[in-house]
């Protein structure tokens, strides 16, 4: 049985960055319906973000500070908003990240 694929997105920084080197940072909005970045992932890609990209803050500050403590603060930023949003999933370059992201649970 294959799974649908999920219709949000959200990404770390170093994907983005290294999407847009190759030119094709477009691709994520042929792939999903919405491409979601924290603010510290918008900060640290230090250039302006298509349109097609939301910035939304993560609610739960407690989960963002205990994340932060495995992973830095833009993936913790991800794994947070991740856990707010339902069918979702997470795109991570860093092996670490992936990992603990797959011990949590996250897609």
């Amino acid at each position: 049985m294959t799974l649908p694929m999920p219709e949000i997105v959200i990404s770390d920084t170093s994907c983005l960055i290294l999407l847009q080197k190759i030119d094709h940072l477009s691709l994520l909005s042929k792939i999903y319906s919405k491409v979601i970045v924290t603010p510290i992932i918008a900060s640290e890609f230090g250039k302006d973000l298509p349109d097609f990209i939301e910035i939304r803050t993560p609610k739960d500050q407690f989960a963002f500070k205990t994340l932060s403590q495995l992973v830095d603060q833009g993936e913790a930023s991800a794994f947070t908003l991740a856990f707010e949003i339902d069918n979702c999933v997470l795109i991570l370059d860093d092996r670490k990240a992936r990992k603990v992201a797959k011990s949590l649970g996250l897609n």
